[in-house]
C-alpha cells in the first residue's frame, strides 16, 4: 500500500508518496493543470502504483482542492480532504515543527497512512456547481438589497417627496 500527500496551492501542488514503511517512493511538483495531473499518473504507472493500491490525502485549501478531487475521485482513487487545522495539530507530533510544502506533502501521507482520517465522499462535481451558483444567487439578492436601502436613505435626504411622486420608489431601478 502506498500513501499520498499534495499539499494544495493555487499553481503547484507539491506531492509526496511513501509506503507503509515511510520510506518516500516519490517527491515532485505538480501544476495545477491536466498536464500536471497527467504528470502525477505518469509517476505513478511508472512506479507501477495501481489506483487500488495508494490513497491520497488533500487539505482544504480555498478551492484549489476541488478540481484535484474530482479527478482523482473520476479516475477511481481514495481521497481524504483534511482541514488545514487537522494537519497543523499534527504537525505538533514532529521534533522539527518546519513548514515548507514539500515537508506538508509528507505530513499529508504520514496522516493517512497512520490512519488519522477518513475518506472523504463529496457529492458530485455538477452539484458542486449548482451549490456554488446558487450561494452566488444569495449574495447577489442580499447585495440588491443593501443597494435598495442606500438609494432610499440619500432619496429621504435629498427629495423626500419622491414616494408620493411615484408609486413604487425603485420600480424603474431594481425590477
Amino acid at each position: 500500500m502506498f500513501y499520498s500527500g499534495i499539499d494544495v496551492a493555487k499553481y503547484r501542488h507539491e506531492v509526496c508518496v511513501v509506503d507503509e514503511s515511510g520510506n518516500v517512493v516519490l517527491q515532485m511538483f505538480m501544476n495545477n493543470t491536466k498536464k500536471g495531473l497527467d504528470k502525477l499518473l505518469q509517476n505513478l504507472n511508472r512506479l507501477e502504483i495501481e489506483v487500488s493500491n495508494v490513497e491520497f490525502c488533500l487539505e482544504a485549501t480555498g478551492h484549489y482542492w476541488l478540481s484535484l478531487y474530482c479527478h482523482l475521485t473520476e479516475l477511481g482513487y481514495k481521497i481524504h480532504v483534511i482541514n488545514p487545522i487537522q494537519s497543523d495539530a499534527f504537525r505538533n507530533f514532529y521534533v522539527r515543527k518546519t513548514k515548507t510544502d514539500r515537508k506538508d506533502a509528507q505530513l499529508l501521507a504520514d496522516i493517512i497512512r497512520f490512519g488519522h482520517v477518513s475518506e472523504t465522499k463529496l457529492a458530485s462535481e455538477t452539484v458542486l456547481k449548482l451549490q456554488s451558483l446558487s450561494r452566488l444567487r444569495f449574495e447577489f439578492v442580499r447585495q440588491v438589497g443593501g443597494l435598495k436601502n442606500r438609494v432610499l436613505g440619500i432619496l429621504d435626504r435629498i427629495f423626500p417627496e419622491y414616494p408620493q411622486c411615484f408609486s413604487n420608489v425603485l420600480a424603474a431601478w431594481f425590477t
